[in-house]
């Protein structure tokens, strides 16, 4: 009986890592993708050129730190 609860219970732990995993990867790129795009609005007017390789760079790094930061408290629980 022991065999077969630790089998179920094995099963349904990748199930519910896949779940956790999407939450850290929208944790991560929604708020990337909005700041993003707040600052391809803001640059403009406050006379600032921002090309696409710096908002590209801009919202790669906001992706990654959140990442750093948000994977470890997510997936800890």
């Amino acid at each position: 009986m022991t065999i077969a609860g630790q089998t179920l219970d094995a099963a349904a732990a990748p199930a519910g890592q896949v779940f956790k995993f999407a939450g850290v990867v929208l944790a991560m790129a929604i708020p990337a993708l909005f700041w993003t795009a707040v600052l391809a609005i803001a640059a403009p007017a406050a006379g600032i050129a921002a090309t696409a390789s710096a908002l590209g760079l801009t919202g790669a790094a906001i992706a990654l730190f959140l990442g750093a930061v948000c994977a470890p408290v997510m997936l800890r629980a």
